[in-house]
This record gives C-alpha cells, sequence and structure tokens, in this order.
C-alpha cells in the first residue's frame, strides 16, 4: 500500500506526533529527578517545556526559583512563573501566586489579591489555599472579615487532610474568636492534628494543645475521642512554595 502524494495530510500528522514533546512525561521525569536530589536534572526535564506552556512545569521552575534551588534565588521570576501557570488553571500555582501576594516577595504586598488567587485554588478543592483564604476570612485582611466563612473553609481543608488546617480548626474551637469556646472540639481537632500530622513542628504544637485541654474535659469526652478520629489523611499538596 502507497500513501504517497495523495494522503500529505496523515503523513504531516505522523511528523507531528513524531515531533511533540509529551510534556507530562518530561514532568514526571523532572519528579522522579527531584526524587533523587538530581536538581540538575530535574531544572533541564522541565524547562523547555515550561517555556511552551506547560503549567505544571512552570509551576515547578516558579518554585525552584523562588528557593534558589539550581538556579539563583529570583522572587520576582517566582511570580512571572507562577502567574503563567495560575492563569492557565493550575490550582498549586494559584496558591503560590497567592502566598507571594500575601507574604510581598518578588510583588507588591497585596491581601485582596492574595484572596483572590487563594479563592480559585480553593474552589478547585486544594487544602493549602482553604486554609490560607480561611486565615484572610478570620481576620479580615485583603476581604471583609466572615468568621463563618473562615470554620467553613478550615474544615474543608482539614477533612482534605491537611493538617496545619486541622491545627488552626482547634485553635478556633479553643479560644473563641470564630465562635463561642468548645473545648471537646478543640481537644478533638489538637488530638488529630498530633496524631497523623507529618510535619513534627505541627505534631508537638497540636499535642502541646491536646494536652492542655486534659483537665477541662470530663473523661467521658474524652473516651469519645476515638469514636470521631477518622483516621489518617491524604498527603498534603506537593508543589507548594
Amino acid at each position: 500500500m502507497s500513501w504517497g502524494p495523495r494522503c500529505p495530510g496523515l503523513l504531516r500528522i505522523i511528523l507531528l506526533i513524531l515531533v511533540v514533546r509529551p510534556a507530562a512525561a518530561h514532568f514526571a521525569a523532572a519528579e522522579a529527578a527531584e526524587q533523587r536530589g538530581d536538581l540538575a536534572t530535574a531544572y533541564q526535564a522541565c524547562k523547555t517545556d515550561a517555556e511552551a506552556g506547560d503549567a505544571r512545569c512552570q509551576n515547578y521552575l516558579g518554585v525552584m526559583s523562588k528557593r534558589g534551588r539550581r538556579v539563583a534565588q529570583d522572587a520576582a521570576e517566582a511570580v512571572r512563573l507562577f502567574r503563567r501557570a495560575a492563569v492557565q488553571g493550575l490550582a498549586v500555582a494559584q496558591y503560590n501566586l497567592g502566598h507571594a501576594y500575601a507574604a510581598g516577595r518578588g510583588v507588591r504586598k497585596n491581601p485582596a489579591e492574595a484572596s483572590r488567587w487563594y479563592r480559585m485554588a480553593a474552589e478547585q478543592g486544594d487544602p493549602a489555599a482553604q486554609n490560607a483564604l480561611a486565615i484572610l476570612d478570620a481576620t479580615g485582611r485583603g476581604v471583609l472579615r466572615d468568621p463563618e466563612a473562615a470554620l467553613a473553609l478550615f474544615r474543608r481543608a482539614a477533612t482534605n487532610g491537611y493538617a496545619l488546617a486541622q491545627l488552626n480548626l482547634a485553635v478556633a474551637f479553643e479560644d473563641g474568636r470564630l465562635m463561642p469556646p468548645d473545648p471537646l472540639r478543640a481537644y478533638i481537632c489538637y488530638s488529630i492534628a498530633a496524631r497523623w500530622a507529618s510535619d513534627q513542628t505541627l505534631r508537638d504544637k497540636a499535642a502541646q494543645g491536646r494536652d492542655r485541654l486534659m483537665q477541662k474535659i470530663s473523661l467521658r469526652s474524652k473516651r469519645q475521642v476515638s469514636l470521631r478520629d477518622p483516621g489518617p489523611r491524604a498527603a498534603e499538596v506537593p508543589t507548594k512554595d
């Protein structure tokens, strides 16, 4: 069978398939190299695809620029890369861009703009963004103070396995700044965070809160904790700045 000149379009398609670089494969290669500690290979795996518009590679190189890993530390370049990925709808990049605006790193500090990008990521289910937006709602930075919205976001992030949100929820139940104090719920949240947080610092803070409340609730109430503890949560979202 001869395709010859009667099928020039098919030949162009075949050539295009052979030329197109698989961005997903390159991002996976970058992740694998990162886990091996081979930052040079990780950087090269994503560099071309980031320039071509791959959002995950743009975000990854943004994190490298922010932290000064393999490349010179450059907060402004990190923001540029985060923005390119964020406008494509990548939730983790939207969180990273929001964090840059919240902290004023690489861009002028702007809580309102931080809230806008956090909200985009939070609506996609990003737990770090949900937690960050909850803090802004709780404190009224960049948005009107909204305790109920803050609580709802802390709960969503905690349910999604974000240990810091679990700890923030415990603090909210203990100090009563967002609702009337509830020592039992605070104790439960502290206990969950102390048991399942992957970060040692968070575990220690949660354990301190749990132990602080032990004398404030009854033995019967403490026994209920084992019935309410939902067990280990999913791992926290990676590739944050």
